[in-house]
């Protein structure tokens, strides 16, 4: 007997089963595939992101960063302590500390660990200073979003010694001193002993210093005398004992300290010829001249101009005086030519019969375009 095997198709109801079986296992894959993951998503490597790296580097920050210390008394120095903080994960490297002026000075600084913070002083010396003020000090540092940084003190300044005039205003004509009468008290509750009075450059002499019965201190003085028309910048120098306390204070006062002259120089002592005009000179041939009136002041009196005298001037640069009936003098310069050089610098010398200065100068600057 021979046998066998007979194939089957399935039936259509197992063919379709089996068809949505399989349609169900695609569309979970696809789900699972998609979950977690949008159209645009890159899923990375199978290991995972990379790791976040962070840079090293100083972070400075100051506590406080300015201070104000309310009101204070001039003469003496104050300081306060700023903590300086480096909050980076490398050392913070303090590389200059510079102050705003002369009256400020710091304490100095130079690594700070990370974490850890170090103190800074800044000090403020009020000998010169009153009113309200502010002073800084610059800080520089390897911080790279911060290479340079402020911190500032501030606050009043009050007047301890008050002095009568209250502005002091020496004015004296050239050649001439005159006599002053000063006089300090205290400018507010506390009192002192005044141990020391002078003046910085010495143009001021002052005799003995006196205390009256009113606690104010009196002094006489006499002005240096100059034979030359200049104002001075000077000083008054105090030294100070504080009651209350026992402490130095030095307090300093500044002034000018005039020496007015005798005659005037209109428009003034200098003669300036342009490239612009001297070029028309050479063009044209005509002179050019410049006109300076001198004439006594309200301080000065009659005098007289012996004579005229050129220095380091070329022939084609000239002089000439004429006197006006109302005591000045016209003096001319004139440009008479080119000169070879480019560049002509010199003077007129006027020999007056003045007692102060009696010799009296204009400057003559011009300046001769290039060619011939």
């Amino acid at each position: 007997m021979n046998s066998s095997t007979t194939l089957r198709s399935p039936s259509p109801a197992r063919r379709t089963v089996s068809l949505r079986l399989a349609g169900a296992l695609a569309l979970l894959c696809s789900a699972v595939a998609t979950v977690g993951a949008g159209p645009d998503t890159d899923p990375g490597p199978a290991y995972g992101p990379a790791p976040l790296v962070r840079t090293k580097s100083p972070i400075i920050r100051f506590e406080p960063s300015t201070f104000d210390w309310g009101q204070v008394d001039e003469g003496e120095k104050y300081t306060h302590t700023f903590q300086v903080h480096n909050d980076g994960n490398s050392a913070l490297e303090i590389r200059r500390i510079q102050p705003s002026c002369g009256c400020a000075t710091t304490s100095q600084l130079d690594t700070i660990p990370p974490g850890e913070s170090r103190p800074l002083e800044l000090s403020i010396d009020t000998k010169k200073l009153r009113g309200r003020i502010e002073k800084f000090a610059t800080i520089y540092s390897n911080d790279p979003a911060t290479t340079k940084a402020k911190i500032s003190l501030g606050g009043i300044v009050r007047v301890i010694v008050a002095t009568e005039p209250e502005l002091f205003e020496f004015s004296t004509r050239a050649g001439e001193s005159i006599d002053v009468d000063l006089a300090f008290y205290a400018g507010t509750e506390r009192k002192f002993t005044i141990e020391k009075l002078e003046t910085r450059f010495g143009n001021v002499t002052f005799g003995e210093l006196v205390l009256g019965e009113d606690g104010r201190y009196r002094v006489k003085g006499t002005t240096k005398k100059l034979n030359r028309s200049v104002t001075k910048k000077e000083t008054l120098k105090l030294k100070l004992r504080m009651e209350d306390t026992g402490k130095v204070a030095r307090v300093e006062i500044p002034f000018d300290l005039e020496h007015r002259d005798v005659v005037s120089f209109e428009p003034g002592r200098r003669v300036q010829l342009p490239r612009q005009e001297t070029q028309t000179l050479r063009e044209t041939g005509e002179a050019i001249e410049r006109v300076v009136t001198i004439r006594p002041t309200a301080d000065g009196g009659p005098f007289t101009i012996q004579k005229i005298e050129r220095r380091r001037l070329p022939d084609e640069v000239e002089a000439s005086i004429l006197a006006k009936e109302d005591g000045s003098y016209e003096v001319t310069v004139h440009f008479n030519g080119v000169p070879s050089a480019q560049l002509v610098t010199g003077q007129f010398v006027l020999h007056t019969d003045l007692a102060i200065q009696p010799q009296r100068v204009i400057q003559v600057i011009a300046h001769f375009p290039r060619g011939g």
